[in-house]
């Protein structure tokens, strides 16, 4: 397994590949949520020092980026789980992309986020 000295380089890698999504993407208030997020999470993730927990991080940030690149969406994509059928609560269920949603200290719940869309012109 890689160090994480080793593994700088492919972080660095993936910021600046979120950084340049973020710059051409097209609606302003998706842009600065795209950056504001991933500067956030990845100052937040910055002191990890275990190897594993850093390959993590990485993997989430991959899911997350090509998740919003096919769907051009920004936003975190919820499961579909449906209350008492797991036997679990939503958080048990989270999927790995949505790790650190939670620890991240987002005021909203995924529930909350709104999905801006794009007004109709008027005519």
């Amino acid at each position: 397994m890689e160090s994480v000295v080793q593994m700088r380089p492919r972080v660095l890698s993936m910021y600046r590949r979120i950084m340049r999504v973020a710059h051409s993407w097209q609606n302003e208030e998706e842009r600065s949520y795209i950056q504001n997020e991933a500067r956030g999470l990845f100052r937040q993730n910055s002191q990890i020092q275990d190897s594993t927990a850093v390959s993590q991080k990485l993997m989430e940030a991959e899911s997350r980026l090509e998740i919003g690149l096919h769907y051009g969406i920004p936003y975190p994509r919820l499961t579909n789980v449906i209350p008492g059928a797991t036997g679990k609560s939503r958080e048990a269920v989270l999927p790995a992309y949505m790790d650190s949603y939670e620890s991240h200290g987002s005021k909203e719940t995924p529930e909350q986020v709104k999905i801006r869309t794009p007004k109709a012109p008027s005519q």
